[in-house]
């Protein structure tokens, strides 16, 4: 069974609707792990030095770690997911993705998506975000994007029909996905993304994809992360703006 990420996510101001990440949750067959900003190395207190570059008072998030923690067991998570639906909130959690490759622990693979899509990702005061880049592409080539597609897949001839996640997709045609896919992972990240493909293309045969990826800062790994990949998917190098532009045009007008 595949396990299940998800991201914690604030909006700091209601009216720009601009949400960031701020924790991640890992379920692995029942089992759940997770990681916070400004969760002091005995686990237990909130560091409110690391919160204030997101804007968050320790005072404010404090009761939401502690209602979310209480919610990490297969009984009670189904309510915290629904949480946000049900009452307007400032943060929440939501279904990020899945790994289809097997995980060592919910502990260490939660350790790890922290590294990648929290502590790395930006600040008002940083540069553009890997998101706010994407959509700049995607604007500059014309194509009326989506978030959040999600299309039919299955992984065996057996198995059931399940709905994956991707990141955008093409307004007005289903037969094409794009996902952000962070080289850190490596091989286990390609892995991921290659099977979540294959699967849908199982149900689809003409089904396009298509990643976006930050060359920069990833020389090491970069190579071990795209050659399993690239025989199935565009690779889009959002540092690399003009052929991103082009590229983007050409998997989205198939």
């Amino acid at each position: 069974m595949a396990a299940k990420y998800f991201l914690v996510k604030y909006v700091p101001d209601p009216r720009r609707q601009e949400p960031r990440n701020v924790g991640v949750v890992v379920e692995n067959d029942g089992d759940f792990a997770f990681n916070f900003i400004g969760k002091a190395a005995d686990g237990n207190s909130i560091d409110g030095r690391k919160l204030r570059k997101y804007g968050i008072s320790r005072e404010a998030f404090s009761p939401w770690i502690e209602y979310i923690q209480d919610h990490l067991d297969p009984e009670r998570f189904a309510t915290l997911l629904s949480y946000r639906e049900r009452k307007p909130a400032s943060i929440w959690v939501e279904l990020a993705g899945h790994e289809y490759v097997e995980i060592e622990s919910a502990m260490s693979f939660s350790a790890q998506l922290f590294n990648e899509l929290v502590a790395t990702s930006t600040t008002e005061h940083d540069e553009p975000s890997m998101k706010q880049r994407i959509e700049t592409i995607f604007d500059q080539a014309n194509i009326d994007y989506r978030q959040h597609l999600r299309l039919p897949g299955r992984f065996g001839a057996a198995s059931e029909t399940v709905q994956l996640p991707f990141d955008y997709g093409v307004r007005g045609n289903e037969n094409v996905a794009f996902d952000f896919a962070s080289s850190r992972g490596g091989l286990s990240a390609a892995l991921g993304l290659r099977s979540k493909m294959e699967a849908v293309r199982n149900l689809n045969s003409g089904a396009q994809f298509a990643f976006f990826y930050a060359r920069s800062g990833h020389d090491e790994d970069i190579d071990d992360f795209l050659l399993p990949v690239e025989s199935e998917a565009y690779a889009i190098d959002v540092d690399d703006e003009q052929s991103a532009i082009a590229t983007v045009q050409q998997v989205s007008l198939r």
